[in-house]
């Protein structure tokens, strides 16, 4: 099973404010990568249950992917969500499976959790800097990670733009 991150990440590495909203206005072509690439290769996305819960509620479980949520809290649940307590037990019910790919949705915490076991790296870099930031995004250390693909996508209304990378390990 590959292990794919994909996130939407300002200058400052930002990638949630108060609340555990993205601190700038969604853009529409960033939504329409991100339905597309998690939907893709079984659809199997995980998240953190703080990020799950940050989703629109017509949004929640993301239709036509299998959510997987990754929590502290033992005694949370969602209808039509797998939740676990821990990365190990996750994965290895996961690798059962054959799933063909893991999309890693987030937060700040989950992210942290799967960034050494990543295959690759799909990021939104958005040209805004978010001052009242409050989780971010690990480090990309360019030693370890190639970039493999790149498209400029222009500011939407009251969304900057952004340049979407993908990355693969090294």
């Amino acid at each position: 099973m590959k292990i794919k991150i994909i996130a939407a990440v300002a200058v400052n590495n930002a990638i949630g404010g108060e609340d555990n909203k993205i601190p700038w206005d969604f853009h529409p072509e960033d939504m329409k990568i991100f339905t597309e690439k998690t939907k893709s290769e079984g659809g199997t996305v995980v998240m953190g249950r703080k990020t799950f819960l940050s989703l629109p509620e017509k949004f929640r479980p993301l239709p036509n992917r299998t959510n997987v949520v990754l929590t502290r809290s033992v005694n949370w649940n969602y209808d039509g969500v797998q939740v676990y307590n821990d990365k190990v037990s996750l994965l290895e019910h996961l690798n059962t499976r054959g799933i063909a790919s893991l999309w890693v949705c987030g937060g700040a915490e989950v992210y942290n959790q799967f960034f050494e076991l990543a295959d690759e790296l799909h990021i939104s870099h958005f040209d805004t800097k978010p001052d009242l930031a409050v989780a971010f995004f690990p480090s990309i250390n360019y030693d370890i990670w190639e970039e493999i693909e790149s498209k400029a996508y222009l500011e939407y209304a009251n969304s900057p733009g952004f340049t979407h990378k993908v990355y693969k390990r090294k």
